[in-house]
């Protein structure tokens, strides 16, 4: 089925936009939304987790979100891990400074999460927030599923890792591989 989403398009009259104030960044990440015009409230919030060597934006683009989230109704948060803290782009999702609840990248997650559901603005459905991610970021999603399962009612992970399987950088090559 998200496959057949990814197919619909429709024309987008938002735009992607850097949020910078969204609280704790113990991550360092950096922050992306979308919520689409005249979006209802109580709408989902779905996060989306980028793969190595990708931006937020070219993840979209080469995937299509916007236009999924314009033609179903959801806001998009699609954080982006800068070249500054892995020179490949990847979320860290092997290292337990970074995959644990309060924990850096994971933590930086979770606040863009609160941030976006404490908009009053945009008054998301706290309920109906779910993570998706493809390669590091399927892995980054499996482990906020983990650590934050509070926070999620549903997630999945494209050719992403289990969480826990790796604890360097190293291990979660041979792990994708083994995978």
């Amino acid at each position: 089925m998200a496959l057949a989403l990814l197919a619909t398009g429709s024309a987008q009259g938002a735009e992607t936009e850097q949020v910078t104030d969204f609280g704790p960044n113990p991550g360092g990440l950096q922050m992306y939304r979308y919520v689409p015009d005249d979006l209802p409230t109580g709408m989902p919030l779905v996060v989306v987790l980028h793969g190595c060597t990708q931006d937020a934006r070219a993840f979209d683009d080469e995937s299509g979100w916007t236009d999924v989230a314009d033609s179903v109704g959801f806001a998009l948060l699609l954080p982006e891990q800068p070249a500054a803290n892995n020179p490949d782009r990847c979320f860290r999702f092997y290292d337990d400074r970074h995959n644990r609840r309060g924990e850096g990248e994971a933590a930086s997650i979770a606040a863009m999460i609160e941030a976006l559901l404490g908009d009053e603005d945009t008054a998301l459905d706290r309920s109906r927030v779910f993570i998706a991610g493809l390669s590091a970021g399927g892995a980054m999603a499996v482990a906020m599923l983990a650590s934050y399962p509070e926070l999620f009612a549903g997630g999945a992970a494209i050719a992403g890792v289990p969480y826990g399987c790796a604890s360097t950088s190293g291990d979660a090559w041979l792990a994708a591989q083994r995978w």
